[in-house]
C-alpha cells in the first residue's frame, strides 16, 4: 500500500486490489487493469481529469475515509498533494499487477512520464523567460 497527505496534513494509504479494481469501476467507470492499452491514452486522461482522479483515489483509500465524504476529500487535495496522490498511485499501480515484466513495463513507462512532465515544465519556464526578457 501507498501512502501521500492531503494539503491539511492527513495521511491516506491507496489499495488497489481486486475489489477496489471493480468499486472504481462501478463508480467511475475507470477499468485500472486497462489503463495502460492504447499507448497508456486512458492513463493520461485519468490523470489529466483530476476530479476523477480524485474520486479514484478516494474509493482506494474508503477504508481510512470514516467521517470524510468525497467532496471533504476532494478539497483536501492541492497543490503539492496532487503529486504526493499521483506518485501513490502509480507506486500502487505497479504493485498491484502480479506479473514481474509487466510490474517493470509500468515502472518504466512511470518514470517516462515523469521525465517527460520535466521537461515540459523546462521548456515551458524557457519559453515565459523569452516572453519576460521581450518586455
Amino acid at each position: 500500500m501507498s501512502q501521500f497527505t492531503d494539503a491539511k496534513g492527513k495521511a491516506w494509504t491507496l489499495d488497489i486490489n481486486v475489489d477496489s479494481v471493480d468499486e472504481v469501476y462501478k463508480q467511475t467507470n475507470v477499468s485500472i487493469p486497462l489503463l495502460f492499452d492504447d499507448s497508456a491514452k486512458p492513463m493520461a486522461e485519468l490523470l489529466g481529469n483530476l476530479p476523477v482522479f480524485a474520486h479514484v483515489c478516494y474509493i482506494l483509500a474508503e477504508a481510512q475515509a470514516a467521517g470524510v465524504s468525497q467532496k471533504d476529500f476532494a478539497r483536501s487535495i492541492k497543490g503539492d498533494s496532487i503529486e504526493a496522490m499521483t506518485t501513490a498511485f502509480l507506486k500502487e499501480l505497479t504493485l498491484f499487477f502480479p506479473d514481474a515484466r509487466r510490474r517493470a513495463a509500468i515502472d518504466k513507462m512511470t518514470s517516462i512520464w515523469k521525465l517527460m512532465e520535466s521537461k515540459a515544465m523546462v521548456m515551458a519556464e524557457a519559453e515565459l523567460a523569452k516572453i519576460d526578457q521581450q518586455q
